[in-house]
């Protein structure tokens, strides 16, 4: 079964997953496969938020809510949203985005930095992204080196739809304030 999660689950909605890449205190993310098909390549990102938090009904509506948002948004620089999977029975809410195939901007910088041109396309693109998403009127996206993925056409592609932008629920900042000692020296 899977690590790094509180999930038994090896199958969300019409998604295989295939092994995690990431996880928060928040959420769990993994490389996913498509069984249906329904997206090009057949991979697909699927973002697994942790059953307490589902379980908080305030948060799941703002996840919901925002979420929603970024269903509508097609952009050549942003990740995809492409679905998502709430199962109340087993409290299971996943995200499903787009599958970037490239590398992270944090590892593909050279040593020295870019030249200025190479830099003015990637903000080129990056600031048209930012610009898509801001008047969507969406709040939950982060910009960081590790953030953005340089795709096989050298397009950077933001990727960060970041949870922790919606306002957590009380229950889980209590538990951040009453958690081991050496959890909060960290």
């Amino acid at each position: 079964k899977l690590r790094y999660t509180n999930h038994s689950v090896e199958t969300i909605g019409s998604y295989e997953l295939v092994h995690a890449i990431g996880w928060t205190n928040v959420m769990t993310t993994y490389l996913a496969r498509d069984v249906q098909q329904k997206h090009s390549t057949g991979l697909v990102v699927v973002q697994v938020v942790r059953p307490y938090l589902v379980e908080d009904d305030s948060f799941r509506h703002s996840l919901l809510v925002e979420v929603s948002k970024w269903l509508n948004v097609q952009h050549p620089n942003v990740a995809r949203v492409f679905d998502v999977v709430y199962d109340q029975q087993s409290n299971t809410l996943a995200i499903v985005k787009e599958f970037v195939d490239g590398t992270m901007l944090a590892n593909c910088i050279p040593d020295g930095g870019y030249p200025v041109d190479r830099v003015l396309s990637l903000l080129d693109g990056i600031t048209s992204a930012l610009d898509c998403l801001i008047s969507s009127e969406i709040v939950s996206f982060e910009i960081s080196p590790v953030d953005i993925v340089v795709d096989s056409e050298n397009n950077p592609i933001l990727t960060g739809f970041e949870i922790g932008r919606i306002p957590l629920p009380e229950s889980y900042m209590s538990a951040m304030m009453t958690g081991e000692p050496t959890l909060l020296e960290t």
